[in-house]
C-alpha cells in the first residue's frame, strides 16, 4: 500500500509531503506515569509522542500510540499490514516486582534453607534507623524438602520424592500456580532439581523455573532469588505481552531485556525485563557517545523520586547483577545506578542547615505546585527559579485534574519554610527571598546528585572530570550545569530526544540474546571445559546473527569477576594448550589493576561461560530531520531553553549552541568552582552546611570503595567489615561513611594516639593503631592513619578493617577465654609502618611475627594493610581537591561548623529527652549502669557509674568502644540525617568511672567488650531513653580454623521494638552491620557444611507491637578444626520496654557421637569431621502490654 502523507513531526519539525510506502517501525516505552512512543516509516518520517499509560480513554497505551500514529479511528482494527514491527519496553515485571503482585508462586529449596532469601546476608538498609520495615519476599509459601549436594558434585542426601510431591499438592491446593526450585549446589549437579522439575509436571505445574538453568552463578542466593524473580514475573509479563501480540497478529513483536537488547515477545522471560525501560536510555547514551566521538560520557536522568545514573567509556557499562527493590537479580544487565534525590524530594530545614530528602512527595499528593496540598520540592524550587514554563505542561494538575502547574502553590510552600528560618538566616536571602532560598535548595540537591554520579565513576576506577555529562529525562537539564560544575565536567550533550530517551535506545537496539552456563572451577587447564560449554550453548540459539563468546573470571576467594571477551584463538583453543589460561590471566590482572590501581593476589576462578548472539551491525544513526528550535530563550542568568519535552538551564560560565540533529552542546568557558559562584565562604551558612556534609562524606565514601575494591580478605572485601573517615588537626572526627558504627564512633582516639605519641608527622606517613588503650577496639580491628597537609593546616584521614588473623592463642584472633591482652594478639600503639604511600613491608613482616602468638596469615595482613594505605591516599587527594576548589580556609572552617551543627543536633535532642536509667547484666556476670539526665543550659549528662568493676574475662570494653556506642546511639536518638562526628560528643558529659569494665585497666582483656558489650551499652542508653526494647544485645561470634585456614561470623538475630513498630527479625543490630558469607561460598572454602539457617519464630517478646526473632543456625565440621564462640544473652533475655515481653535467650550446643554438649555463652573447642554447631541466637524485647501471651520455649536446645 502506497500514499502521499503529510505530517508534522512532533518535535517541530516542518510539515513536508513524501511520497512513501506506509510501513512503520514504533518504538515504545512504556514507563508507570507516562508512554512515550518514537515511530518512523521507510522514508524517514518521524513521529514523536508522549501519553499517560493508564487513562479511561483507552484500554492500552501502546495500542492506543499505534491507533493514533496510523491515524485509525477508536474502535477500529488496527491494520497491521501498515506496521513492520513494534518493540517495546515495559513496566509490567518491574511494577509486578514492586507491588508483589506477580504469580503466586512457591520456593522449592533444600530443608533448613527456607528463610535463606528473607535473611539474606542479615544487613539492615539503614544504618541509623531504629525501626526496620520487614523483608518483603517475593514468593508466597516455601516447600522445604529433604536432600543435599555437596560443593564437588557429591549426594550427601538423596531427594525425598514423596515429601516433595506432598508438598506441591498441598501448595497447589493452596493457590500456587507457579514453583521456582532452588537447591544449594545445582550448578554443580543439577539432578534433583531436574527430578524436582518432573515431579512438579506431574503435579500439574506449568510454570516451573530450576535455578540451575535460571541463572549461571556458583552463589545459592542470588542464584535462588533470580529464580523466584523468574517464577513470579514471567506470567505476568507473558500474558502482557501475549495480548499485545494478540491485538498486532503478524506483527514483529520484540521486547527490550536489561542488557540493552531485544528479544522476540516469546522468548523474553520476566528475569529478563525488570530494568526493560531504563536499558533504553542507556543504550541512547551509546548512541549518544558515538553521534559526538565522546569516548566517556555519563548519563543523567533526573526523574521525580530518583536519578538514574550510567556510564559509557568505550563501551556500555555492563553488570552481572543488581538489587532492585530488595531483590537481587543476577542477570546481564546494563548497569544503572540510583540516587535517592530526584524533582519530587522533600524540601526542609533542621534547625541549622537546609535539607533535600530523603522523603519524596511521590505522584501524589506530589509536589506542592501540583495542586494538592503536597510539600516543598525541587520541583517547587525549579518552578519559582523560572526553570520550568507551566505552559508546556499538559494541565492534569489539580484536585480535578484540569488545572496548570501553580506557580502560587509552590512560592507558598517555599514561603512557609522561609518562616520557620531565624531571623538572620531569613535576612540573608536579600530583597528576592523566596527566589534565593529556592536557588539554595537546588544548590543542595545538586550536591547529592554529584555525590552519587562521583561514586558510579569511583567504583570503575574512573575520574568525572575525564567525562561528558549527558542529561535526559525532563528535568536534568534543568540542573545538568551545576552538576557538572561539581564534578569539574566541562561538556554537557542535552538530546534532541532528551524527554524520550529510552524510546530512542528501544528504536536504535541490537536483537540480542545472552546464554549462559556456570562452569566453577580454577581457570588453569579449563580450555576443554569451556570449549564444550561452548558447544553446548550454540546448541541452545535459537537467533541468528553474529556470537561473541565471553567467560566470566574472578579472584578464587572473591565474589566480584569480570567478563573477558575470548579472541577467535581462545575459542579454538585445543584442550591442554598452555597459552590458553596464560593469555586470560593476563588479561584479567591487567583489568583488575585499571579499574582499582592494585595488582591483584591469588588463583582465578572460571565463573561461567557465556555466549552472545543477535544483531552486531551498528545501531543506525539519528534520522535526518531539522532541528527543533527552543520554543523560549529568557536570560541572562540563567538562559532557560525551553523545548516541548525538556528544558535546559545555561548557568553563567556556559555557553550553548544546537548540532544539526538538534541536540543542545553546553560548554564550559571557564573554570567555575562553588566558591566562584559565591554560594558560601567560611563563615557558617545554612547552604554551606548541607554542602560541606556532603563533600565530607563524599571522601570518607570514595575510601571506603578503594578499600573494598582492593582488599583481598573475606572480611573486608565480602563481609564489608572496615571503616572510613576524615579527621581535623585534633584528631577529632569530622564524617565518615555509613560503615560499621563500632569502628567509626572509636577512631578519632586512635588518631590522637598517634598525635601523642609522634612529633614528626608528614604526608604520606602510615602509622597503626590496634591497641584497645591507645584507641583501638579490639586487635583484629586494625587502623591504619595518615597525616594530609593541606596549605598551613592538617588533616587526618583513616581506615580501619578487620583482620581475619593477628595471632593470639585461637585462629581468628577471636579467643573466648582470654584473660590479658597478649593472649589476643599482636598489638600495635602506633607504629610508623610507612612513608610517601608506601607500606615498609620488611618492618610489617617482621612485628606481625613476634611473640609466642604471631600472625598465621601475614601475607595477608600486609595486603589488606596495603589496601587500607591506598584508601587513605585516595582520602587525602580528595581533601586536598576540595580545598583546590573551595580554598582551605573555607574546608578548615567547616570541619568546625559540621562538628558544631552534630553538637547543637544532640543539644536540641537533649531538651526533650526524658531523664532516665538502665541496668543490664552481662553473661560474664557483671552489669552496665547508665543514668540520662538532661540539664536545662548544660550538656547531656550520661553517666555510667555503677557499673561492674573491671573483669577478669575479656567482656571489658576499652573507653573508645563507650565512645563509639554512646555516638551511635545519639545519632540514632536524634533522628535526624546529621553527620555522625565528636560534635555529638561536645553536647554531652560523659561520665565513665576509672578500673570498671568500661574503661579497663592495661592489659585486661577486650576482644568480647568491642564484639559483645558494646551492644549491651547500645541496649542500656536506648532503654534509658524510652526509644526501643532492648535489641538481642550480642554479635554471635562464631570463629573457627587451624593454621592454614581461618573463618570468621557474626549472626544476626531480633531488634528491639518501640513505639509504634516492631522489632525486625533476623537482622544484624546496632554495632554492626557486616554481610554474612554465602552457604555455597563458604562450603567451597571451608571444611564445614551449613545445614540449616532459619528465623527462629516465636523467639521475639511479645507486645502491642513484638520484638524481631533470631535465627537458627546448625554448622556440620568436615575436619579438625578449632572453634571459638562468643556470644551474649544466653542467661537473660532481651528486656522489652513499657510492659513488654522479654526476647528469647540465645542457647547453642555441640552435637558429636551422638551426644549432646552444651556450649556456654563462649566456649573454645576443637572439633572433628561430623561434629554439628548447632547456635540459636535471641530476639529482641516486645514493646507494651501485649493482649496475649506468649511463651518461648523456642529458647531450649531443638
Amino acid at each position: 500500500m502506497r500514499a502521499k502523507v503529510q505530517r508534522r513531526d512532533e518535535h517541530g519539525a516542518g510539515g513536508r509531503s513524501v511520497d512513501v510506502e506506509v510501513r512503520w517501525s514504533i518504538a515504545v516505552d512504556r514507563g508507570g506515569t507516562f508512554t512515550d512512543v518514537i515511530a518512523t516509516n521507510d522514508a524517514g518520517l518521524r513521529v514523536v509522542s508522549k501519553l499517560l499509560t493508564t487513562s479511561a480513554l483507552y484500554p492500552d497505551a501502546t495500542l492506543e500510540a499505534i491507533r493514533r500514529i496510523l491515524d485509525v479511528a477508536p474502535g477500529t482494527p488496527l491494520p497491521v499490514e501498515r506496521l513492520r514491527e513494534v518493540r517495546v519496553g515495559t513496566t509490567v515485571a518491574t511494577n509486578a516486582l514492586l507491588e508483589r503482585r506477580g504469580a503466586r508462586t512457591a520456593l522449592v529449596t533444600t530443608h533448613g534453607f527456607g528463610d535463606a532469601l528473607l535473611i539474606g546476608d542479615q544487613t539492615r538498609s539503614d544504618l541509623f534507623g531504629l525501626a526496620h520495615a520487614p523483608r518483603r519476599p517475593l514468593y508466597s509459601e516455601v516447600v522445604a524438602v529433604g536432600e543435599r549436594i555437596g560443593p564437588d558434585g557429591e549426594v550427601v542426601t538423596p531427594l525425598d520424592v514423596e515429601g516433595l510431591a506432598a508438598g506441591l499438592r498441598a501448595a497447589r491446593a493452596r493457590g500456587t500456580t507457579a514453583l521456582a526450585i532452588a537447591f544449594l549446589h545445582a550448578t554443580v549437579n543439577s539432578a534433583h532439581e531436574r527430578l524436582a522439575g518432573e515431579i512438579a509436571l506431574r503435579e500439574g505445574y506449568g510454570d516451573v523455573a530450576l535455578s540451575h538453568r535460571t541463572v549461571a552463578v556458583d552463589r545459592f542466593l542470588p542464584r535462588a532469588s533470580t529464580t523466584v524473580a523468574d517464577a513470579v514475573l514471567t506470567p505476568p509479563l507473558g500474558a502482557y505481552l501475549s495480548g499485545l501480540s494478540a491485538a498486532l497478529p503478524g506483527v514483529p513483536l520484540l521486547v527490550m531485556q536489561s542488557s540493552g537488547g531485544l528479544a522476540e515477545a516469546g522468548q523474553i522471560r520476566g528475569k529478563d525485563a525488570v530494568l526493560s525501560g531504563p536499558a533504553g536510555g542507556v543504550v541512547a547514551l551509546g548512541s549518544v557517545a558515538t553521534r559526538f566521538e565522546l569516548p566517556q560520557l555519563i548519563g543523567f536522568d533526573m526523574g521525580g523520586t530518583s536519578t538514574d545514573v550510567c556510564a559509557y567509556a568505550g563501551g556500555l557499562e555492563r553488570a552481572a547483577s543488581g538489587v532492585v527493590d530488595g531483590v537481587q537479580l543476577h542477570v546481564p544487565m546494563l548497569a544503572v545506578h540510583t540516587i535517592a534525590a530526584g524533582g519530587g524530594s522533600v524540601l526542609g530545614f533542621d534547625g541549622e542547615r537546609l535539607v533535600v530528602g530523603p522523603t519524596s512527595a511521590g505522584a501524589r499528593p506530589g509536589p506542592a505546585c501540583y495542586g494538592l496540598g503536597g510539600p516543598a520540592t525541587v520541583t517547587d524550587a525549579n518552578l519559582v527559579l523560572g526553570l520550568l514554563d507551566p505552559q508546556v505542561f499538559p494541565a492534569v494538575f489539580g484536585p480535578a485534574g484540569d488545572t496548570p502547574l501553580s506557580v502560587d502553590a509552590a512560592r507558598a510552600a517555599l514561603a512557609a519554610i522561609h518562616e520557620t528560618l531565624p531571623t538572620v538566616v531569613r535576612d540573608s536571602f536579600g530583597a528576592d527571598p523566596l527566589r534565593s532560598l529556592a536557588r539554595a535548595f537546588v544548590t543542595v540537591a545538586v550536591e547529592t546528585m554529584a555525590r552519587g554520579v562521583a561514586r558510579v565513576t569511583i567504583e570503575r576506577g574512573l575520574d568525572a572530570r575525564d567525562f561528558a555529562l549527558c542529561a535526559f529525562g525532563g528535568a536534568a537539564g534543568q540542573v545538568a550545569c551545576r552538576v557538572a560544575d561539581v564534578l569539574g565536567i566541562r561538556t554537557v550533550v542535552v538530546p534532541r530526544d532528551a524527554g524520550v530517551m529510552s524510546a530512542s535506545g528501544i528504536a536504535t537496539a541490537p536483537r540480542r540474546r545472552v546464554f549462559e552456563r556456570a562452569v566453577g572451577r580454577p581457570l588453569e587447564g579449563a580450555a576443554s571445559f569451556v570449549a564444550e560449554t561452548l558447544d553446548l550453548l550454540r546448541g541452545q540459539q535459537s537467533l541468528e546473527g553474529d556470537a561473541h563468546e565471553r567467560v566470566s573470571v574472578r579472584l578464587t576467594a572473591r565474589d566480584s569477576a569480570f567478563s573477558l571477551e575470548l579472541s577467535a584463538p581462545e575459542v579454538t583453543a585445543a584442550p591442554g594448550e598452555a597459552h590458553w589460561d596464560a593469555d586470560l590471566d593476563r588479561r584479567f590482572r591487567d583489568a583488575y589493576h585499571r579499574r582499582y590501581g592494585v595488582s591483584p593476589r591469588g588463583g582465578l576462578w572460571l565463573e561461567s561461560v557465556l555466549l552472545t548472539v543477535g544483531d552486531d551491525a551498528a545501531p543506525p544513526g539519528p534520522l535526518d530531520y531539522s532541528p527543533a528550535p527552543a520554543i523560549a530563550v529568557t536570560g541572562p542568568a540563567p538562559t532557560i531553553l525551553t523545548f516541548r519535552t525538556h528544558t535546559v538551564a545555561v548557568e553563567p560560565g556556559w555557553s550553548w549552541s544546537q548540532s544539526s540533529a538538534g541536540d543542545v552542546v553546553l560548554t564550559r568557558a571557564s573554570a567555575v568552582s562553588t566558591r566562584a559562584q559565591g554560594a558560601f565562604g567560611s563563615a557558617r551558612d545554612p547552604v554551606g552546611l548541607a554542602v560541606m556534609g556532603h563533600r565530607f562524606m563524599g571522601i570518607a565514601e570514595a575510601m571506603g570503595l578503594a578499600l573494598e575494591q582492593t582488599a583481598v580478605s573475606v572480611n573486608i572485601k565480602e563481609r564489608r567489615d572496615y571503616s572510613c573517615a576524615l579527621f581535623d588537626a585534633d584528631g577529632r572526627l569530622v564524617a565518615n561513611a555509613p560503615h560499621i558504627p563500632v569502628h567509626l564512633g572509636s577512631m578519632s582516639d586512635a588518631v590522637a594516639a598517634v598525635i601523642a605519641r609522634h612529633e614528626a608527622l608528614d604526608d604520606g606517613d602510615a602509622f597503626l593503631v590496634n591497641d584497645p588503650y591507645a584507641g583501638g577496639t579490639h586487635l583484629p580491628d586494625l587502623t591504619l592513619i595518615s597525616p594530609v597537609s593541606v596549605g598551613p593546616w592538617r588533616f587526618f584521614v583513616a581506615s580501619r578493617g578487620h583482620h581475619a588473623d593477628v595471632g593470639g592463642i585461637t585462629p581468628g584472633s577471636m579467643p573466648s577465654h582470654s584473660r590479658t591482652i597478649a593472649e589476643e594478639g599482636i598489638v600495635f600503639s602506633g607504629l610508623r609502618v610507612g612513608r610517601d604511600w608506601a607500606l615498609d613491608e620488611a618492618l610489617l613482616r617482621d612485628a606481625l611475627s613476634v611473640g609466642p602468638h604471631p600472625a598465621r596469615q601475614p601475607d595477608q595482613n600486609l595486603a589488606d594493610l596495603a589496601a587500607q594505605l591506598a584508601a587513605n591516599q585516595r582520602g587525602a587527594a580528595r581533601l586536598r581537591a576540595l580545598a583546590d576548589e573551595l580554598g582551605d580556609d573555607v574546608v578548615v572552617a567547616y570541619t568546625g561548623h559540621v562538628r558544631d551543627h552534630a553538637r547543637q543536633a544532640v543539644a536540641r535532642l537533649a531538651g526533650r529527652l526524658p531523664a532516665g536509667a538502665a541496668t543490664l547484666p552481662l553473661d560474664d556476670g557483671g552489669e552496665i549502669r547508665v543514668r540520662l539526665t538532661p540539664r536545662p543550659g548544660e550538656p547531656l549528662l550520661i553517666d555510667f557509674t555503677g557499673s561492674s568493676a573491671q573483669l577478669d574475662t575479656n567482656a571489658n570494653a576499652p573507653r573508645a568502644v563507650v565512645k563509639a556506642a554512646v555516638l551511635y546511639s545519639l545519632r540514632l536518638l536524634t533522628g535526624e540525617d546529621i553527620p555522625m562526628n565528636d560534635g555529638c560528643l561536645e553536647a554531652v558529659e560523659l561520665v565513665i568511672p576509672e578500673g570498671s569494665l568500661l574503661a579497663p585497666r592495661s592489659p585486661a582483656a577486650v576482644v568480647a567488650g568491642n564484639v559483645e558489650t558494646s551492644q549491651i551499652i547500645c541496649d542500656a542508653l536506648l532503654l534509658a531513653a524510652g526509644a526501643m526494647a532492648a535489641s538481642q544485645g550480642t554479635m554471635n561470634n562464631v570463629a573457627f580454623g587451624d593454621e592454614r585456614v581461618q573463618y570468621y561470623e557474626t549472626l544476626a538475630g531480633g531488634a528491639g521494638a518501640g513505639p509504634g513498630f516492631a522489632g525486625a527479625s533476623a537482622i544484624q543490630c546496632h554495632m554492626t552491620n557486616s554481610r554474612l558469607t554465602d552457604p555455597e561460598v563458604l562450603e567451597r572454602r571451608l571444611p564445614v557444611r551449613v545445614e540449616c539457617f532459619e528465623v527462629r519464630r516465636g523467639s521475639g517478646g511479645a507486645g502491642t507491637c513484638d520484638g524481631g526473632d533470631g535465627v537458627r543456625r546448625r554448622l556440620r565440621f568436615l575436619g579438625p578444626l578449632r572453634l571459638s564462640v562468643l556470644s551474649n544473652r544466653r542467661r537473660f533475655g532481651s528486656p522489652g520496654l513499657a510492659g513488654g515481653g522479654d526476647g528469647a535467650p540465645g542457647h547453642q550446643h555441640l552435637e558429636r557421637g551422638g551426644a549432646v554438649e552444651p556450649l556456654g555463652h563462649r566456649a573454645d573447642v576443637f572439633v572433628h569431621a561430623g561434629d554439628v554447631l548447632h547456635i540459636e541466637t535471641p530476639g529482641g524485647g516486645g514493646y507494651g502490654l501485649s493482649p496475649r501471651s506468649r511463651g518461648h520455649d523456642e529458647s531450649e536446645p531443638s
